[in-house]
């Protein structure tokens, strides 16, 4: 895969990644990191079942009150049952006044997922003030910022805001482990832009990025997006599309067109995975933990974030973290729905012939003119480049004016539902 790309030097004029802080007991962390969590996880799970889990968690804190690990990994069971609690108990993390930049990220992520994005946001701001030398810093910022733009919330100044962090990032000389993180930056920045226009604003490209960066047939209708918060570390994406194709770095094209960004093995990521016009279907997203050059000392494991953003006249934005803890170990994410059904296609090829696939039942059938050729059909491969088709029994050629980039597309989703209906 590639691995051990070697470490540039940090640029920029700002200085260090940390703050030190309160001291902490470096031993006493390490037994999170070998797995001390499963002691405390358990009991509270009893104690949950039994009802007096504040009391456990209580003379349980007495003993673990200097741990960031201890705080998160509770924060991260009591979410389950209790939001507001959770939250709070979060944010003893920011009461030990350690200010690292890895903790910070964590606790910024995982307010997000509570529901407390403006905690979690100002969090991720204090990252940025710690750690300016990390274009991590301030795609977190954005990626914030943009939840209230990709839902009901919108603030102009807060598009302004996000797309002023995001050109910070496309147009600074980052260390060569950040190499490529430009262009999942200009899709974010794209995408943001495309937010501004729906609301009437022509105004939001900025004027520090260059115009030939801008794509006027730039369309994104999924954007998966993974990053991390530990240093020298290599989280893979992995995207399992409807079909059940997967899309990861060793395959990272796929036939309806998903794209696979950069394969990171050092930094925070991102990896991120493009589908300008996602067929309906399911999308499973996972990650898989391959490495990491840096212990995770303070909180006891490297958290996956996930943003799942969908372009278009109705944007969205789904937000998840998990904590990944034990090395190459592929975890399931988070799940993309995306609606909308093929039930039937149709085109002329050169021989003047209507042919028409159509999906009855959990079969997709064959009709040429009107009769009925082949029920059930297998297989229905479209060369491009040779404008041609096949399927089971025979082949054909395309009209020129057929788009077979369409066509392609219509055809997976047409399998792809019909192989989820006989599954189910």
């Amino acid at each position: 895969k590639g691995k051990g790309k070697s470490k540039g030097k940090d640029s920029g004029k700002h200085g260090g990644g940390s703050i030190a802080g309160n001291a902490y007991d470096a031993k006493d962390c390490a037994g999170y990191v070998q797995g001390k969590e499963h002691v405390y996880l358990k009991m509270l799970r009893e104690a949950f079942g039994n009802g007096t889990w504040r009391q456990v968690y209580a003379e349980l804190r007495s003993s673990n009150a200097s741990s960031p690990s201890f705080f998160l990994y509770t924060a991260g069971l009591v979410l389950e049952h209790d939001a507001e609690a959770a939250s709070r108990i979060c944010t003893n993390c920011l009461e030990i006044n350690i200010q690292d930049v890895q903790m910070l990220r964590s606790v910024g992520y995982f307010l997000i997922k509570a529901g407390r994005a403006s905690l979690g946001l100002a969090a991720l701001d204090r990252v940025r003030e710690l750690s300016p030398v990390e274009p991590q810093s301030f795609l977190d910022g954005a990626l914030a910022r943009a939840i209230g733009l990709f839902g009901d919330q919108f603030c102009e100044q807060t598009l302004r805001e996000a797309v002023n962090l995001v050109a910070v990032v496309v147009t600074h000389a980052w260390a060569d482990r950040f190499s490529e993180v430009e262009w999942p930056a200009l899709v974010l920045l794209h995408m943001l832009e495309e937010v501004g226009q729906r609301h009437g604003l022509q105004d939001v490209w900025p004027e520090s990025v260059s115009p030939e960066m801008r794509s006027h047939e730039f369309g994104a209708g999924l954007v998966v997006w993974l990053s991390w918060d530990t240093d020298k570390t290599d989280i893979d994406l992995h995207v399992l599309e409807p079909s059940g194709n997967e899309v990861y770095y060793s395959n990272k094209h796929s036939v309806i067109g998903g794209h696979l960004s950069k394969d990171f093995t050092q930094g925070y990521g991102p990896e991120v995975y493009l589908l300008k016009e996602p067929p309906a279907g399911t999308y499973r997203v996972r990650a898989k933990y391959y490495a990491s050059h840096q212990e995770s000392s303070l909180t006891g494991a490297t958290s996956a974030v996930i943003w799942a953003l969908r372009g278009g006249e109705r944007p969205e934005l789904k937000f998840d973290t998990i904590r990944l803890d034990r090395n190459k170990e592929m975890m399931d994410v988070m799940s993309i729905a995306v609606e909308g059904e093929t039930s039937v296609l149709e085109f002329t090829d050169t021989d003047g012939d209507i042919v028409r696939l159509a999906r009855e039942g959990t079969s997709v059938n064959e009709y040429v003119n009107g009769k009925l050729e082949i029920r059930g059909l297998q297989r229905f491969y479209i060369d491009a480049k040779a404008r041609s088709y096949a399927d089971e029994t025979g082949s054909g050629s395309f009209h020129q004016e057929e788009d077979l980039s369409r066509l392609r597309r219509l055809v997976y989703q047409l399998f792809a539902a019909a192989r989820h209906d006989a599954a189910a």
